[in-house]
């Protein structure tokens, strides 16, 4: 009998799935076989239908429990070991780091190909040990006026609010901040959106942050992705943001480049990129000595082109803006709820800047306060997973860690573990002195990573937290309110309070 066209259409439409769903499920049965506990997977998705049901923080909590400190994920048919074993972690992040330099890639797309967390081996080295000088102490010190300026125009705005005895809502406001810092600190861009929030920055900036970026997040968790969404030219960012920021950037190259004079006074992260490209650099003091033998960037070009200046750029926006908002307003909004440890902050805040406007050197002896953001970002890192890609075959502490796996550290859980952090739900910022840290594994503390592949802008997002909240607790007391809501509800994917982080301000007497 004779098959009709569409009867033959429908044949290979079954053999290429009978194909794909064999393909997709090849890899499944890899932790079994090496003995590593998990979920069990299905067809084409993996396991990540338990990821995508409770969301990040949720599941992994749960799942240490269940697993243990080793477990294994399918994210699609991409074998991902998850590893809360501190000593294993601190091996990857730094002994062993010649093994674990990349991570995986989300967005390929031009001017992101070239961004420091997409590039890899010896191309990140270079972009890497290029861009930490950026955020050394003296170019810290040259970047501080924009926060000074930024942070004086936030205090203003929530003492507004508290004349008008309205309520706040931390995560809004402080976003404006953290937005305003990154253009100025940036961009040389002065924004004020507290003021002025339709401003085109400010728009296509939240467009950029809010916009198609879950196609990042399916790409991450279903990896089959990743392939269609290239061959069909699907873009994860929107198009419009991208576009904006790129032309801002060549802007404001071209006219430094015509205003030679003008420019060596400009003290901002475009600057200092645009110095990187002559070969201008200073010393680092961004990254420990350890960081920089485990980075061995020795012999490695200290020279930046167009297309990674540009990157570089656009990803200081992008990284900075949401993770700084988020461990800020939770921090502020503790200390609301914890009225004994916002005394002891209030109380260091009048004894060290005895009533001036928090500098960078008085920022620094702010250490009460330092160690209320440390257990704010403890309770509430704004990075729930790490992420590293094995390079080659290699066995950490009994545990077979084989060439292309990805490896995944469940920061939330870490921070959340009973006998790492006793009673982990409360609010403790002692757990932070000097003498409690040295009681403690160096690593069970993950806010900003660890080791050469941490958070490159760390110092300067530690700076504006402390500079912002310091200057907050001079002039105001956060309190409870009708619409404060605690414990938390959490957005699935996000470090983000459903139900907002409600506070009302009184003005200190």
């Amino acid at each position: 009998m004779e098959l009709s066209l569409l009867s033959w259409a429908l044949i290979v439409l079954v053999l290429l799935l009978l194909f794909y769903v064999y393909y997709s499920t090849r890899t499944h049965g890899l932790f079994k076989k090496m003995g590593v506990p998990g979920p069990t997977p299905w067809p084409i998705i993996g396991t990540s239908n338990s990821e995508i049901k409770l969301g990040f923080t949720k599941y992994h909590r749960e799942a240490y429990e269940k697993y243990g400190r080793v477990y294994g994920l399918y994210r699609g048919r991409l074998p991902t070991m998850v590893i809360c074993d501190l000593d294993v972690i601190r091996d990857i992040c730094v002994k062993n780091f010649d093994h674990f330099v990349n991570r995986t890639t989300f967005e390929t797309e031009e001017p992101f190909a070239h961004a420091l967390t997409q590039v890899k081996d010896e191309h990140w080295k270079n972009i890497r040990t290029v861009v930490s000088p950026t955020f050394n102490t003296v170019r810290l010190k040259r970047m501080f006026t924009h926060i000074e300026t930024n942070g004086k125009l936030l205090v203003k705005f929530l003492e507004s609010k508290q004349e008008r005895n309205e309520p706040v809502e931390l995560k809004e406001v402080l976003s404006h901040y953290t937005m305003d810092v990154i253009a100025s600190t940036g961009f040389g861009v002065q924004n004020n959106s507290l003021e002025d929030p339709d401003s085109p920055f400010v728009t296509e900036a939240k467009r950029l942050m809010s916009g198609p970026s879950f196609l990042i997040l399916l790409v991450f968790l279903l990896s089959f992705l990743k392939p269609i969404l290239k061959l069909f030219k699907i873009s994860k960012l929107p198009r419009q943001s991208i576009e904006f920021f790129r032309r801002f950037v060549d802007a404001a190259v071209e006219s430094r480049k015509s205003e030679a004079e003008e420019v060596q006074s400009r003290n901002d992260f475009l600057q200092l990129l645009m110095e990187a490209m002559h070969d201008k650099d200073g010393e680092d003091d961004n990254m420990t000595p350890e960081e920089l033998a485990a980075l061995n960037s020795s012999g490695v070009k200290r020279k930046l082109n167009y297309k990674e200046v540009e990157a570089q750029a656009l990803l200081f926006l992008f990284a900075g803006y949401e993770t700084s908002a988020t461990a800020l307003s939770f921090t502020l909004f503790l200390l609301a709820l914890n009225p004994e440890c916002l005394q002891k902050a209030q109380e260091e805040v009048d004894q060290v800047l005895k009533g001036k406007f928090p500098d960078y050197n008085s920022t620094q002896s702010l250490h009460y306060l330092d160690m209320c953001l440390n257990e704010g970002m403890r309770l509430f890192p704004p990075t729930p997973l790490l992420e590293r890609m094995c390079s080659g075959d290699i066995e950490l502490r009994g545990i077979r860690i084989p060439k292309g796996m990805s490896v995944t550290f469940p920061v939330s859980a870490i921070h959340h573990d009973p006998e790492l952090w006793p009673e982990p739900e409360k609010f403790i910022p002692e757990r932070f002195t000097t003498e409690n840290k040295a009681k403690r594994h160096p690593y069970a503390h993950l806010p900003f990573g660890q080791g050469p592949r941490n958070c490159v802008g760390k110092r300067l997002a530690l700076l504006e937290m402390k500079v912002a909240l310091a200057a907050i607790l001079q002039k105001l007391t956060p309190v409870r309110c009708e619409k404060t809501v605690y414990p938390v509800t959490f957005l699935r994917f996000r470090m983000t309070a459903k139900d907002g982080l409600w506070v009302k301000l009184e003005a200190r007497r």
